[in-house]
Formats: structure tokens, sequence, C-alpha cells
């Protein structure tokens, strides 16, 4: 197993003051560089939606659905889930979303094997980039599918994004610098808030752009003339 030169941004879910030996190994360890400690699903979110995270260890107690949502919405960030079961329905269940699955008391000694696979998992990402020609979303209980083609733009709303498609939008979890990498070179970020499809666009005028139907779309002065390049 080759030796890992570099330490991960890491991001803990620890719902009970029982996990604070678990917290305290990762965290004594050079591999992880502990930057936030959470009891909240919640704020696992915002730390996400905000922050540089490569990897995410979770308790088991986190609901499949959270886990799944989580997998969708930051599929570059690897997930370690830890867990007080060797029951193996319980744990292929969660390797469906994670990364790794491991069982405590979680010895120091493993945090080099765990280390190895996040590095392969980022490796994996980072080296075959992809631009997708659909986006999965939340929409209530339901996972949708929607085609690059249909969305007009993306517009980000604090930890969340909403995409905008013709006939209505969806609002998911998520970042607007995150998204970009993997969309179709037709897609433009015209503004800290916006990236817009470029088939789309009607009309430019100032530091505004139009798209079809008519909505107004605001150009952020660094990214005029780039905008104006790509476009006209």
């Amino acid at each position: 197993m080759e030796s890992i030169n570099r330490s991960f941004n890491t991001l803990i879910y620890k719902p009970s003051i029982t996990l604070e030996a678990t917290v305290k190994i990762i965290g004594q360890s050079d591999l992880f560089e502990v930057v936030h400690v959470t009891a909240s699903v919640a704020q696992i979110f915002h730390t996400l939606a905000v922050m540089k995270i490569d990897v995410v260890f979770l308790s088991d107690t986190i609901s499949i659905k959270d886990l799944q949502t989580m997998k969708e919405a930051y599929p570059e960030v690897a997930i370690v889930v830890y867990c007080n079961s060797e029951n193996q329905n319980v744990n292929t269940s969660l390797l469906n979303f994670a990364t790794d699955v491991v069982t405590l008391p979680l010895q120091p000694a493993c945090l080099q094997l765990i280390a190895f696979r996040v590095s392969q998992s980022l490796r994996i990402g980072a080296s075959t980039p992809s631009y997708c020609d659909s986006v999965k979303v939340r929409d209530g209980g339901t996972t949708r599918i929607i085609s690059t083609t249909k969305i007009k733009y993306i517009k980000s709303e604090g930890e969340y994004i909403k995409y905008f498609t013709d006939d209505t939008s969806y609002l998911t979890l998520g970042a607007l610098k995150k998204v970009s990498s993997t969309l179709p070179a037709n897609y433009v970020q015209v503004h800290r808030s916006y990236i817009v499809n470029t088939e789309y666009v009607t009309s430019i005028s100032g530091h505004e752009l139009t798209v079809l139907n008519g909505e107004k779309i605001p150009i952020g002065r660094t990214f005029l003339h780039e905008v104006r390049n790509l476009i006209l």
C-alpha cells in the first residue's frame, strides 16, 4: 500500500458524547485535518456548501436518505461511515453510498487504510472528469433527473442551488462552484450567483443578458469580458 503524503480536510459527524474517543483518534492522526465537528445533520450540509471538504466521517445513525442526498449533492467528497454493528445487511446498505465503512472501536492503525481508500476515491474523481448530460435533484421525496438541455440557468441561493427550466424550477442542496465543473461547455458562469445555458441566451445589453421567455440575468463585472467573448 502506497504512503499518503497529504492530509485531508475532514468533517466529523458526532451525534453522541460516547463518540468522543473516535473523534479524538481521527483528530490525532496526521492524515486527517479536522476542520469541523458537528452533532447536526443540517450543519453537515451547511459546512459542505461553504467549505472545501475532502472527507466526511459519519456515524451510522445518519439515515440512508440523508446519506444518499449527501452523495448526490457532493459526489466529489469521500464518505466514511463508522458503525457499532458488524451486521452485514447494515454495512451493505451503507456501502451503496460510502467510500468505506469501519467498525468501532476505531483503531489508530486503521486510519492508514482508511486514508488510502479515501485517496483512491478522490484520485479517481479528479482523474476522470466528466460532463453530465443530466442532473439529479430532490423534489420533495422524489429524485428527479433533468436533462442539461432543458436547463436555462442555475442560480445560487445560500446553501442551495436552483435549476430553472422552461416551465418550472428545482431547489436542491449544493454549491454553484461544485456543479460548474460537471456541466457541458455551453454553460457559462456570468455572475457569482448565476450559470447560464448559452443555448437559451437571446440578447446581451450592458451588464445584463436575457434568456428565452424574457428572464433577465445580471452579468458580474468580473465576468463581463469573458461572457461577451463567449456568447456574442
